[in-house]
């Protein structure tokens, strides 16, 4: 696609504009981002199906967002309807209707070709001073005081969804804008897989709040608990519970999803053959580095763990499993898992600070590690699987430290032991074995 390619759409494509938006406003809309795109014709993001293209409207800055994805080669179903963009405008529309936060999109156009929908494009106002709130909460390295205020008024933002009746079908800190100023400082936005009712239920909250917590891998369990005060005030503990039971479903349902997902190509993953080698791969990730480190005596390189995992009779299971344990911060991103005829590998980033639990100084270790199992235990994961050496430090938040696994083995997801024990006692065990 091309910014030539896209202004073509916009005279072409059949708008649908905002409630209180005038085809009079509408048009001046479109001229200026046909002049903008004109002018500035790069995109800020940019896939196999969809770009995304900050536009400066009303001044010399950006102000608008024009979202445009292509349709040609979907299913003939999703082509003979309305398309995404007009999709997500109506649960805009009707999320503003109901007094939740948001800013709402300027419209929404279809371009079609002999009836099948070729392209969808949604213009959305840039909200000023707006920052989205995963960038803002930066996995945990934010400053305090923005981690503990975001914390509260992403709960706060959370109940007024649900009790406007509207479902997150993939609730994450990167469907909502944080601002300093003024209030609300939380505005929700992406409502393209959303629902809405009359009510939410109190398993579709617990399971909705256990998807963003699963997100908030890098927060600590204080901010995780601001978050449900947030949402639940006084009944907050109660949440708490009702949260960690839904992580272990949630965990085998994501294992199931990137067992298949992980194990073929597509615009994240990629298959290995190599050499001899074999396994998959995240894309964009520094896989020869990791096939280079396997030729060369296992020395991985300084931006890599390279951990041996031996002979494996379904290698694609541990491959899951890495990828369901960096997606809540429990491992560290994997790069690879590669197998030969001596046994399998995991390749995972190392970032930069990250060094060996056993070289930590006790308390440090013991907090981390506490931190840590505290996440296993909610989702499933084998006790006695968990090896010392298994287990790195990286920088956490406010200068501490979190525990991360390098072995993905003892994962079950779904599954809680009822002797694991709580966490600290399980850490206690696990350091006076080693």
């Amino acid at each position: 696609m091309t910014a030539g390619e896209v202004a073509g759409w916009l005279d072409r494509a059949r708008w649908r504009a905002a409630p209180g938006v005038s085809p009079a406003q509408l048009r001046r809309r479109l001229d200026g981002a046909r002049a903008a795109l004109a002018a500035s014709p790069a995109p800020r993001k940019a896939g196999r199906r969809k770009l995304l293209f900050a536009l400066a409207l009303d001044g010399p800055e950006p102000d608008h967002l024009l979202k445009v994805q292509r349709h040609d080669g979907a299913s003939l179903p999703r082509r003979l309807g309305r398309g995404a963009a007009a999709h997500e405008l109506a649960r805009a529309a009707a999320c503003a209707a109901r007094g939740v936060p948001t800013p709402l999109p300027v419209a929404a156009g279809a371009v079609r070709r002999a009836g099948l929908l070729e392209a969808s494009l949604l213009l959305v106002p840039i909200v000023p001073g707006a920052t989205d709130l995963a960038d803002a909460w930066d996995g945990g390295r934010a400053p305090r005081r923005l981690r503990r205020a975001a914390a509260a008024a992403l709960g706060a933002a959370v109940r007024a969804l649900h009790d406007a009746g509207v479902d997150q079908d993939d609730l994450a800190p990167n469907n909502f804008l944080w601002r300093e100023a003024p209030e609300p400082r939380v505005l929700a936005i992406d409502f393209e897989r959303v629902r809405i009712g009359r009510r939410v239920a109190p398993e579709r909250r617990a399971l909705a709040l256990a998807r963003l917590d699963r997100h908030l891998a890098g927060a600590s369990a204080a901010d995780r608990m601001r978050l449900l005060r947030g949402y639940a005030g006084a009944e907050a503990r109660a949440w708490w519970r009702a949260v960690a039971a839904a992580q272990a479903p949630l965990a085998a349902r994501d294992f199931a999803h990137l067992l298949r997902t992980g194990t073929r190509a597509s615009r994240r993953f990629e298959p290995v053959a190599a050499a001899g080698i074999t396994g998959w791969a995240r894309r964009g990730g520094p896989l020869a580095e990791a096939l280079a480190a396997l030729c060369t005596a296992e020395r991985a390189p300084a931006g890599l763990w390279l951990t041996a995992l031996g002979p494996l009779a379904r290698p694609e299971r541990a491959w899951a499993a890495a990828l369901v344990l960096a997606q809540r911060g429990a491992s560290p991103p994997p790069v690879a898992l590669l197998c030969r005829e001596d046994g399998c590998f995991l390749a995972a980033e190392r970032g930069a600070g990250a060094r060996p639990l056993a070289s930590a100084a006790p308390a440090d270790a013991r907090a981390a590690l506490v931190g840590l199992l505290d996440r296993l235990l909610a989702f499933g994961f084998e006790p006695e699987a968990l090896a010392r050496e298994a287990l790195v430090l990286a920088p956490g938040p406010a200068g501490g430290w979190r525990a991360q696994l390098l072995d993905p083995r003892g994962l079950r997801p779904g599954t809680v032991s009822a002797t694991a024990g709580r966490a600290r006692g399980w850490a206690a065990r696990l350091l006076a074995r080693s």
